[in-house]
């Protein structure tokens, strides 16, 4: 095995400035299901980095490549919602933020890198192939008849730099995107119910305004001209749902720019008709409306796709981003 060097810079199989100092700690926890490891925490000048091991049994990846036989599948076979279910039920798809507090301050978090080891029985010709990983679990000594992911985190000091006297980390598991149903573009005042997929709570969506606009002041480039129709979506959602936690998309591509025919009128630099697609961002301050009885919901906003010509029917589908693990305080040192 070569020599175990973890740098702040560097990943795990890269070294970029000054070696830095390991401390070992080996913490484990309980998260959801889920059984974790912290072995070893590394001292640097600029900061620390922490590697985070998490266990993963080998009937999980058995299970999921079977269900969707991967190992025989390419992309293209399988639909949109087929493919968020795909990611979600991957074993290796650990995605977290973390907050790090060194002596009670917050550091700074900078980037991070990940790496998988997967026993050989559970997906042949994958085994071995992660030198990385193999790496990390000859340096730790984690066990190979099970999977593990690895992710490495580096913070940065932030113009402080002490002896660790305590290390406490609050981790944050990130949302999970669930498809729920599809609907044409409805009339304005229209209703739609639907449950959600994990509550089962029954919601009423009412549309407030369903237009198709033309996008303003848009610039092709002197070869391409680019799609500007699209389509519009307030609505209102009965009981409404926190922030971020929902959204409606147009299930398809819309069109892509196309080549200028000889003679056609040349316009202005393209850049600025990417500046254009981003202002129809919906603001984060939604209004609001006022019912009959008094009382307020708010106005939530969906665009669809561009379109070269005025689209009547939009497929709309929904999304809702699901929180699967609640928040917890791990302390390390």
């Amino acid at each position: 095995m070569d020599k175990w060097i973890v740098t702040y810079r560097g990943g795990f199989m890269t070294n970029a400035g000054p070696t830095c100092e390991e401390i070992k700690v080996e913490k484990t926890f309980v998260w959801g299901d889920e059984r974790w490891h912290i072995p070893s925490v590394y001292v640097c000048d600029e900061g620390i980095v922490i590697d985070f091991c998490v266990e993963r049994p080998p009937q999980l990846f058995k299970e999921y490549v079977n269900k969707w036989d991967l190992l025989h599948s390419r992309r293209d076979d399988f639909t949109r919602e087929q493919l968020m279910q795909i990611e979600n039920e991957n074993p290796d798809n650990i995605e977290f933020d973390t907050e790090i507090r060194v002596n009670g301050k917050e550091l700074c978090y900078k980037h991070d890198f990940s790496t998988y080891y997967v026993p050989q029985d559970c997906m042949p010709g994958y085994f071995g192939k992660d030198k990385a990983a193999k790496s990390a679990m000859e340096h730790y000594g984690l066990d190979t008849s099970i999977g593990w992911v690895i992710r490495r985190y580096v913070f940065g000091w932030e113009g402080f730099g002490s002896a660790i006297e305590t290390l406490t980390i609050k981790m944050k598991r990130r949302t999970v995107e669930l498809p729920g149903i599809h609907f044409s573009t409805p009339e304005n005042g229209e209703s739609i119910v639907f449950n959600h997929p994990v509550t089962g709570t029954e919601h009423k969506l009412t549309v407030q305004e369903c237009v198709c606009r033309k996008l303003e002041g848009h610039c092709d480039d002197a070869d391409a001209e680019y799609p500007i129709f699209y389509t519009d979506l307030l609505y209102t959602l009965d009981p409404d749902l926190p922030e971020n936690s929902f959204r409606i998309q147009d299930y398809n591509d819309g069109d892509d720019p196309r080549t200028k025919k000889a003679g056609q009128e040349k316009s202005q630099p393209a850049a600025m008709g990417y500046a254009a697609v981003v202002m129809l961002t919906p603001d984060n301050d939604e209004p609001e409306i006022v019912n009959a009885d008094g009382s307020t919901a708010r106005i939530h906003t969906s665009f669809s796709h561009f379109y070269f010509e005025p689209k009547e029917n939009i497929e709309w589908y929904m999304i809702f981003n699901h929180k699967i693990m609640e928040d917890i305080d791990i302390r390390v040192i």
